[in-house]
C-alpha cells in the first residue's frame, strides 16, 4: 500500500486546491494541509505553492505529481482486477460521450453489460469531443467516445466506429432522393451546422479548406436537436454526423445524404481511454461490448 500522504497529495493536485480536495475526501482542510506537509518532508523539498486561486506545482511538485498519479491509478486498476478475481465487480464506470452517439450505442451497451454484471453501475455524461479527450486524460471518466480526436500519446484507442458526416435533409428537399452529393452542392443552399465546440466542425473546416470552399450557415448551434428542428421547420439541410441525422420519436425523419469528401466520409467515433494506466479487466470487457453495440450507421 502506498503512503497515505501520497494519496492526499494526489487528490490535492487533482482538485486544484486544499479546500476542494478536503471536500472530495470528506476531511478537514487542516488535515489535508498536514498530510501535504508530511509528503513534502518525505520528499525533502517544496512541492506546491498556495495562492488565492488554489495551488500551483513547483518543478519538483510536477515530478512528484506524475509519480503519484501513476501509483494511485495503477493501485486502483490492480484493486479492480483483484475484486474481479474474487467475484466482486461492484464499481462505477464513467463514460464521456459526444452527442451524436449517446442514444445509439452506449445505452444499449450498458443494458447488455448489466445483464451479465449487475453490480456495475454507470454515469453517462454528454460533452463536445475536445472535452471528452480532456476528461479521459484527467481521469474524470474511464471511457470516452469522441469524434475524430487528434492523435495523443497519452490516449489509448480501444475501437473505431465509422461515423461519416452527412447532409441531413427533410421531406421535399431537392437532394432528398440523391444517393450522394458533392461538398459544393451540400453548402450551395441554406444549411445549418454545429458550432466550433464540436469535433465535427474541425473536420468540416478541413474539408472546406481542401476543396477551396467557404460556408455561411443560416444557423450554428451547440445542439444537434436544435439543428434537426430547424432543418425540418425551414426545409434546409443540416450537416451532421450520420447517427445524429434523426432521433426516434421525432415527428419527421431527416434523411442522411452522403457527402463526397474524404475528410467527411472518414468521420469516425473513437472509443478511448487513458493510455498511461493499465486497463482493469472489467473495463476491457465493457469496451468490447460497447464497440460491438455500435455497427456502421447508414
Amino acid at each position: 500500500m502506498f503512503p497515505g500522504a501520497l494519496k492526499v497529495f494526489f487528490e490535492v493536485v487533482q482538485a486544484g486546491s486544499i479546500r476542494k480536495a478536503s471536500d472530495a475526501m470528506g476531511v478537514s482542510p487542516s488535515s489535508v494541509s498536514r498530510q501535504v506537509a508530511v509528503f513534502e518532508r518525505q520528499m525533502g523539498t517544496k512541492l506546491i505553492k498556495r495562492g488565492p486561486g488554489g495551488i500551483s506545482l513547483t518543478h519538483a511538485g510536477q515530478l512528484a505529481a506524475a509519480y503519484a498519479r501513476s501509483v494511485v491509478l495503477e493501485f486502483d486498476a490492480l484493486k479492480a482486477d483483484l475484486d474481479d478475481m474474487r467475484g466482486s465487480r461492484r464499481r462505477l464506470i464513467r463514460i464521456a460521450t459526444v452527442e451524436s452517439v449517446v442514444a445509439s450505442g452506449p445505452c444499449q451497451a450498458i443494458a447488455d453489460f448489466r445483464r451479465q454484471f449487475d453490480d456495475v453501475t454507470f454515469r453517462l455524461t454528454m460533452m463536445p469531443a475536445p472535452q471528452v479527450v480532456e476528461a479521459v486524460k484527467k481521469d474524470l471518466c474511464e471511457i470516452g467516445l469522441a469524434m475524430n480526436p487528434r492523435p495523443d500519446p497519452t490516449v489509448r484507442t480501444l475501437g473505431i466506429i465509422p461515423e461519416p458526416i452527412v447532409l441531413a435533409v427533410p421531406e421535399g428537399h431537392r437532394f432528398r432522393d440523391r444517393s450522394s452529393i458533392s461538398l459544393a452542392e451540400a453548402i450551395s443552399g441554406e444549411v445549418v451546422t454545429p458550432d466550433d465546440s464540436f469535433g465535427i466542425w474541425r473536420i468540416l473546416d478541413r474539408a472546406l479548406r481542401e476543396a477551396g470552399l467557404s460556408i455561411r450557415p443560416a444557423m450554428i448551434a451547440n445542439s444537434f436537436e436544435a439543428l434537426r428542428d430547424y432543418a425540418r421547420m425551414s426545409g434546409c439541410g443540416a450537416i451532421l454526423p450520420s447517427r445524429a441525422a434523426s432521433r426516434a420519436g421525432e415527428p419527421t425523419t431527416l434523411v442522411p445524404i452522403p457527402i463526397e469528401s474524404e475528410p467527411l466520409m472518414s468521420g469516425a467515433v473513437h472509443v478511448i481511454a487513458n493510455g498511461e494506466r493499465r486497463m482493469p479487466r472489467i473495463l476491457t470487457l465493457f469496451a468490447d461490448v460497447l464497440v460491438k453495440s455500435m455497427p456502421l450507421s447508414t
